[in-house]
């Protein structure tokens, strides 16, 4: 079963809206609002979304596959419309997802995109696994430059299921 509940005021360029969605497998709430007037200054997005418990492996037709449920919260705004022109910020967390019968808790996401270069940074902090992630691509020139740096703390792999042998880093 699935219901589906929205609202959506304004224009095919400028609106708000609210969307959730419901089901047996889980639940998505989406909302915010958009410009994409390209002649307004104010033209960009506010939106945010939460995924709560959603079954991917069942989703993907899989539902005895590796991948378990998810639960997540992410917020994006974005000023301008075109990567030459626009500065974005991301901030999602992850409460919970489930892979190969581990569930993996409480990873940050932390993005911005500003003169054609996008970083990242991802963190988890948990008993098995503990990292940071930082990562950057620059897109402005004629060739992109990616930048990419790893902070591994803590990996038990077969305490994460990816390893039936006591394997650690």
């Amino acid at each position: 079963w699935l219901n589906v509940q929205a609202k959506y005021k304004g224009s095919v360029e400028k609106a708000e809206f609210n969307t959730i969605i419901t089901s047996d497998v889980g639940k998505i709430d989406a909302g915010g609002s958009f410009n994409l007037d390209s002649l307004s200054a104010l033209r960009g997005v506010n939106a945010s979304l939460g995924i709560t418990d959603l079954d991917v492996g069942y989703l993907l037709g899989k539902p005895d596959s590796v991948m378990g449920t998810l639960g997540m919260r992410a917020r994006v705004q974005s000023n301008g419309l075109v990567p030459e022109e626009m500065t974005a910020t991301l901030n999602a967390f992850v409460d919970h997802f489930q892979f190969k019968g581990y569930t993996y808790n409480d990873l940050n996401i932390v993005g911005s995109l500003e003169d054609e270069t996008l970083l990242a940074t991802a963190s988890m902090a948990e008993e098995n696994l503990a990292f940071t992630l930082d990562a950057g691509y620059s897109f402005g020139d004629e060739v992109p430059v990616y930048t990419v740096t790893m902070d591994l703390k803590n990996a038990n792999f077969r305490n994460l299921n990816l390893s039936s042998s006591p394997i650690r880093a």
